[in-house]
């Protein structure tokens, strides 16, 4: 939002100084994000007239011109088309600065004809978009008088940032009011002068859905001259950044700055019948003031007559409607939309206007009639005509909105000490009637503050009227030690997951919470996980896994030549939208090269037992009381079949998977390599009994182990866990390890069997064992083996 202060002061009587009124603005919480002296910006600049112009001798499209400046005459090189003997111009000097692209200028030769400074256009001051020829200034300018005089930029423009629950600042009266609620003057309320109309309105106005539009309000003016503006309203907007238009336009853009109320004006010879204000259709399209065609969708607020749309409400008026210098009657508008249905609309269509971005913020309802009234008496005062009655369709809302608040609540929220006078005093001065109900105050919300609904939303504004300077200070630490348990056991849980895996050689990603639909086909059903308003086409679901994200960066990074890859992140994945639908996940990928090929070592890669050693790695040190973890044949449906598996924690919670990403997940990615990954569902972790950090005693036997080989001849469907888990069955105490050493299959072994071999380690704490002791345990693995796979053992 931009203004000047000489605008601002239109309606604030105030002895404050420039920089006081910017340092109390970003008090107010409209912070300032620009504050420039135009004049300073302007000063170089000083009024010109050409005395010959004739063609360059070595550039057909240039002339050269020979210029007044008052205090001398000097060349010129131009190129501007509109360029004349006797015209009026705008002359930069060389050593000045042109505000659009900050150049400065220096007297130089262009095509062999030494040129002096530059005839100015409005897009090379900044004052608009327009380059197409230099500006033309009015006849009795004064040759040699500064241009910031005689176009009124000598002022002060304020740029400020609006948050969206301020739109009652959007005007450069709600702006004045906040001031002089501050203490910072006197705001000077103008009354409203009801303008009485002398002819009927032609034209009648209907509201089909008064939903999306509660009240459109419209007045018929007959014979009036759109002429430009006077110079004062060209002035205001050029210097708020607007180019002026006709004046008809240029009326509605101020009163739309000046009190926030947005209107429109229709050349009434080009509407066909009646006013009507309806859902758009589907099908339908209109050709808007920005020179575009925009097809609507259906549920939109159209102004329409009854042959055509003439316009989308509340955001752009359309050309077919449109005033230009012959219009001689006119429709003025001032209407309320549907904040909500503006919104969508906008962004459906990515139409950005100054009223869109009013209306979907809230503009006072009680508006209506005071905009249509002061935009009556600036046309009427610039190009005159006769005026009907105000034609209503629909019915202004009414604003009761009421809120009682306690000012000993206040004073605890805020921590500041207040007394009911001074919090009366406050509101009163914002504008919010009071009235005292025992110990609650009684607060009537007026209604250009769409955003106070509740006694937070006072309390806001009693501290910032007060000022944020009167919170007293207090640290945040306390006397006592910081409490330790700050963070939940899930938050530390996932800490402490994260400083694992990337010791082991992992590097951390953190992706979105959001994927790609196409990517997330093979992670299970996706329908529950839609976002409505993606911020990206590419982020369309909330992830179903973390797996599509951190394969998409291995694709990434490997298309720039990168080929090995150790990666993890944990975070949360989805089942549905709702909160307690998600799950937190360790995830860690491994691609590519485990080892190099040089002179000592084969060239080696990643594989499924890299996966599964870092997986049972993090396992333990996660989980430090008693364990017992078993393998099963199972896995989800993105894991290759055969080279993939589950971890059961004490065989009932199923706690992680790991494996090889399933071919056609690969290939859908273009990725040759094979990619081996792990998964550990943090959430079915079993909290620790017992509060420790150490692990478990470690006994060591000081006695001989002794080793044994068996190879059994078995089922192609019995995997290598199922004979591990028979061995360490027999005697725990004495058996230290069982590992599968060797899978052979023959068709001598018979249709559909294997040979496995496992080693078994055997050892006892206390003593050394006796060959007969070790002869008894191998019988008993034999025979339990054997009577657990339906196998035999291998002679």
């Amino acid at each position: 939002m931009k203004f000047t202060i000489s605008w601002l002061k239109e309606h604030l009587e105030t002895t404050a100084t420039d920089e006081e009124i910017v340092a109390k603005l970003t008090a107010l919480g409209l912070e300032v994000e620009e504050h420039s002296d135009t004049s300073k910006a302007f000063s170089d600049f000083v009024v010109g007239q050409v005395l010959e112009e004739g063609k360059h001798p070595n550039a057909d499209k240039l002339k050269v011109c020979k210029v007044d400046i008052g205090k001398t005459k000097v060349d010129i090189v131009c190129g501007a088309p509109n360029v004349e003997k006797g015209m009026k111009v705008v002359y930069a000097p060389p050593g000045s600065t042109i505000p659009v692209n900050q150049m400065k200028l220096k007297a130089a030769k262009i095509r062999g004809v030494e040129s002096s400074g530059m005839m100015c256009s409005e897009y090379e001051l900044g004052i608009s978009d327009n380059h197409e020829g230099i500006i033309r200034l009015k006849d009795d300018s004064k040759i040699g008088q500064s241009y910031s005089e005689i176009a009124g930029l000598d002022d002060v423009v304020i740029k400020i940032g609006i948050t969206p629950n301020r739109q009652d600042c959007l005007g450069i009266f709600g702006i004045a009011r906040d001031l002089a609620a501050s203490g910072l003057g006197q705001l000077k309320v103008r009354q409203n002068n009801s303008q009485k109309g002398s002819i009927k309105s032609p034209i009648n106005i209907e509201t089909k859905d008064t939903d999306l539009c509660p009240v459109f309000a419209g007045r018929y003016f007959k014979g009036v001259k759109n002429v430009q503006s006077p110079d004062w309203l060209q002035q205001k907007l050029k210097a708020v950044g607007l180019r002026p238009i006709s004046a008809l336009v240029d009326i509605t853009n101020f009163v739309m700055l000046d009190l926030n109320r947005p209107l429109h004006v229709y050349d009434a010879d080009k509407i066909d019948g009646k006013i009507i204000v309806r859902e758009s259709k589907k099908g339908e399209s209109f050709n808007a003031l920005d020179e575009k065609n925009y097809d609507l969708k259906e549920g939109m607020c159209t102004i329409a007559d009854e042959k055509k749309v003439l316009g989308l409400g509340g955001i752009m008026g359309g050309e077919s409607s449109g005033c230009n210098e012959s219009t001689e009657n006119v429709l003025l508008e001032s209407a309320l939309f549907n904040p909500i249905n503006i919104a969508k609309s906008g962004r459906n269509l990515s139409i950005l206007s100054d009223a869109r971005y009013r209306f979907e913020r809230g503009v006072d309802p009680q508006s209506v009639l005071i905009g249509i009234d002061r935009a009556t008496e600036l046309i009427s005062e610039i190009c005159g005509g006769e005026f009907s009655e105000v034609v209503i369709a629909g019915k202004i809302p009414e604003d009761d909105r009421s809120v009682d608040l306690s000012v000993e609540r206040i004073q605890k929220r805020l921590g500041v000490s207040l007394d009911d006078k001074e919090t009366i005093s406050i509101l009163n001065s914002l504008g919010i009637e009071t009235k005292q109900k025992g110990e609650a105050i009684s607060c009537k919300i007026p209604s250009w503050r769409q955003d106070i609904l509740e006694e937070a939303d006072l309390s806001e504004e009693i501290i910032r009227i007060k000022g944020y300077d009167h919170i007293p200070i207090t640290s945040v630490r306390i006397s006592e030690k910081v409490n330790p348990a700050i963070l939940s056991k899930g938050q530390k849980l996932i800490s402490k997951a994260k400083h694992f895996i990337a010791a082991q050689g992992y590097n951390e990603l953190v992706t979105w919470s959001f994927s790609f639909s196409d990517d997330c086909q093979f992670f299970g059903d996706n329908s529950k996980l839609e976002i409505v308003n993606p911020i990206s086409e590419d982020l369309d679901i909330l992830r179903p896994s973390l797996l599509p994200n951190l394969i998409g960066a291995v694709k990434k990074n490997a298309s720039r030549g990168f080929e090995t890859f150790s990666i993890f992140e944990v975070g949360s994945q989805y089942k549905t939208s709702e909160p307690e639908d998600q799950m937190n996940i360790a995830c860690g990928i491994k691609v590519g090269i485990r080892q190099k090929k040089d002179w000592q070592n084969e060239k080696s890669l990643f594989d499924v037992y890299d996966s599964k050693r870092d997986l049972f790695n993090l396992i333990d040190h996660l989980i430090l009381q008693q364990k017992k973890l078993t393998i099963i044949d199972e896995a989800p449906d993105w894991y290759h079949p055969g080279r993939s598996a589950t971890v059961m924690l004490n065989k009932t919670i199923k706690i992680g998977y790991f494996g090889e990403i399933h071919p056609r997940i690969s290939k859908h990615y273009k990725i040759k390599e094979r990619i081996n990954a792990f998964e550990l569902l943090l959430d079915d972790i079993p909290s620790i009994a017992k509060k420790t950090t150490n692990k478990p005693m470690l006994n060591l036997s000081d006695f001989q182990s002794v080793s044994r080989d068996f190879a059994f001849v078995l089922d192609q469907n019995i995997q290598g866990y199922e004979l591990i888990d028979s061995a360490m069955k027999v005697d725990r105490n004495l058996i230290q390890d069982v590992e599968i050493f060797d899978l052979f299959e023959d068709p001598n072994l018979g249709e559909n069997k294997k040979s496995m071999a496992i080693k078994v380690t055997m050892q006892a704490a206390d003593r050394t064992l006796k060959e007969d002791e070790i002869q008894e345990l191998s019988s008993k693995i034999i025979e339990v083996i054997e009577k657990s796979t339906s196998g035999s053992v291998r002679s």
